[in-house]
């Protein structure tokens, strides 16, 4: 798939506005002195200014873009990369995403080198044979969670179908019914309902 590229400062900083809503006061933009590809996103962390540079590109946009609006909503930056291992793999396995730290805040190019990143990868291809590893989007977090009806907790689970070789997760086999959810805070099987964050 080609490289959606973005030619003109303003363009790019529209596409990164119209994807992050909100940003305004809280993202602003610069433009690195060695390169015309890249944009700075800069931000205010703990009181001090971030930057955090991205290709202009759509695709970088829509990499980064949950991290932005996670931040644009709640005032923290996730310092973390997500990514896939792909090639001569099982599709399972394919479809797990993984969490690494970024090598340097700000960085989104560095992250074959993060020490778990290279364990990884050595990993799968003993396992699978040739296969890389390539950065996704991170995974959306739902803006609600589910608590215990009985006590208010968070602290719940429910029944799922889980792959009993790897522990995946593949399906909840819940019909709703109290018996199928656990409270661990109260110890007991309750209704859950959905609040917001």
């Amino acid at each position: 798939m080609a490289r959606r590229d973005i030619t003109q400062k303003r363009s790019f900083e529209k596409a990164f506005k119209a994807a992050v809503p909100n940003s305004e006061g809280k993202v602003w933009f610069k433009h690195p002195s060695k390169s015309y590809q890249a944009r700075k996103v800069c931000f205010m962390l703990n009181g001090k200014e971030v930057t955090f540079e991205m290709y202009m590109n759509h695709d970088s946009i829509d990499l980064w873009k949950e991290h932005f609006n996670e931040f644009v909503e709640t005032g923290v930056f996730d310092t973390n990369f997500y990514c896939q291992v792909y090639g001569s793999i099982n599709e399972s396995a394919n479809k797990k995403i993984h969490k690494f730290p970024f090598t340097s805040l700000g960085s989104n190019k560095f992250y074959a080198h993060h020490p778990d990143g290279s364990k990884m990868l050595t990993e799968a291809r003993e396992l699978y044979g040739d296969c890389g590893l390539r950065t996704v989007a991170k995974p959306h977090r739902p803006r609600t969670k589910l608590v215990c009806t009985n006590c208010g907790s968070d602290n719940v689970q429910v029944r799922a179908w889980v792959n009993a070789n790897t522990n995946e997760y593949i399906s909840d086999c819940s019909d709703g019914e109290a018996e199928d959810n656990y409270c661990a805070d109260c110890d007991g099987h309750h209704k859950l309902e959905t609040v917001d964050k």
